[in-house]
């Protein structure tokens, strides 16, 4: 690729507006063949004559992409081809990214190793992770649960969550919880058989991360 000097530049994945002018053509050419198919003509010829449709101060896409006009079934006199009026695609392109920046601003540059949440389009949530580099001007790598994924900046939220608060918190074991799993069947303590005995031994009262008893409601306490 690089004799030929191509560059392959790859977009965020599940961000499809990344690759806008991609996914345009795609649309295009379908609603062309759609077309076609309802109107029971020929798909090559409704895709020629959308080639050499001509725009506005701009040659058509067949001249652009192959330097020449092409033959078509109307009878037209081929003359040489035009100059493409850079300026005119310049502020195209200039007056796009005017309307598609009115209502958006500008997003802060994430560091690495910094606290995030990136979108999970399966669950529709947001999971932690953790910035490891920036692959692209809006797109960044992440370590998260399920392994290194790319994602871009749209669909990463920047979190004031320690690294603590977003790992889980680890299963606390009592000694006697330790005992019960260690021993072999019959051996170890007897846990109690009456209702008595269970009271007597009512179990730990469960507290929150900050501290506070957790109080269940009478209708769940039964």
């Amino acid at each position: 690729m690089a004799d030929w000097q191509i560059i392959h530049d790859t977009s965020s994945p599940l961000y499809p507006r990344s690759n806008g002018l991609a996914e345009r053509t795609v649309e295009t050419r379908k609603s062309i063949l759609k077309k076609a198919q309802h109107s029971g003509e020929d798909p090559y010829l409704s895709i020629l004559n959308f080639w050499t449709t001509r725009k506005p101060d701009q040659p058509s896409p067949a001249e652009i992409l192959m330097g020449r006009k092409l033959r078509t079934l109307l009878p037209t006199v081929i003359k040489p081809m035009e100059k493409v009026n850079k300026h005119f695609v310049a502020e195209r392109l200039k007056k796009q990214a005017q309307y598609y920046n009115v209502h958006t601003r500008e997003q802060i540059s994430l560091q690495p190793d910094a606290t995030v949440r990136y979108r999970d389009h399966r669950s529709r949530t947001w999971e932690p992770a953790r910035v490891l580099d920036q692959v692209g001007p809006m797109s960044y790598n992440t370590q998260t649960k399920s392994g290194v994924l790319r994602r871009n900046r749209q669909d990463i939220l920047q979190s004031r969550e320690s690294p603590h608060d977003l790992t889980p918190d680890p299963v606390e074991t009592t000694p006697r919880q330790l005992q019960l799993r260690t021993s072999e069947p019959g051996e170890g303590e007897v846990l109690p058989s009456t209702r008595d005995e269970v009271a007597a031994n009512p179990p730990p009262q469960y507290t929150t991360r900050s501290g506070r008893p957790v109080v269940k409601q009478l209708r769940y306490r039964q």
